[in-house]
């Protein structure tokens, strides 16, 4: 009876400790909504052409913590996440695909003021088809100032190229999105 009872609280503080690792799991994940933030960061987009070729040591996108391809496959087609909310603005994302799903879909940011949509970029996209050696994916860092940052990039055998750099800015009052040059 002894052993039983002592089993039985090992086994009890062992799912406590799993239940706490999930938990902050999931808080990370929606730290992980966010984006990440080299993203925002000049000298880490501009590195990109000249670290990420055939033969370099090592290509400066391996220093991104947030795997965005993971993190947006498995979630549903038209779902959405609440990612940020201010007074009357809500920012919330939303997955798009076609019957390609595996190779091809894109993340919406729309905004809303007092519930009514009010603007939408695409922030996130992936593609992928088997039959050519290249992807192409769309990257975001929505930032504490209502930020967002994106990066256009396209992947290749034998290098990552960065294709664009972009900054939107949200007015917190009206939900616009004004594009920023850089």
């Amino acid at each position: 009876m002894r052993c039983f009872l002592i089993c039985s609280f090992f086994i009890i503080i062992w799912l406590e400790s799993c239940s706490q690792s999930l938990i902050s799991n999931s808080s990370t994940n929606k730290n992980y909504l966010n984006g990440d933030k080299l993203i925002s960061d000049s000298n880490f987009v501009f590195k990109i052409n000249s670290t990420c070729i055939l033969n370099s040591d090592s290509c400066i996108i391996d220093n991104l913590k947030v795997d965005y391809l993971s993190l947006f496959k498995s979630l549903k087609k038209q779902k959405s996440i609440d990612l940020k909310k201010y007074c009357d603005l809500e920012i919330k994302l939303f997955k798009h695909s076609n019957n390609l799903e595996e190779f091809q879909f894109y993340v919406l940011l729309n905004t809303y003021i007092n519930g009514k949509k009010v603007d939408s970029v695409v922030c996130y996209s992936y593609s992928n088809f088997p039959e050519n050696s290249v992807a192409n994916e769309l990257l975001y860092y929505l930032d504490e100032d209502y930020c967002l940052w994106l990066i256009a990039l396209t992947y290749e055998e034998s290098s990552v190229t960065m294709e664009s750099w972009r900054k939107i800015k949200i007015d917190k009052k009206t939900g616009i999105l004004n594009e920023e040059k850089l």
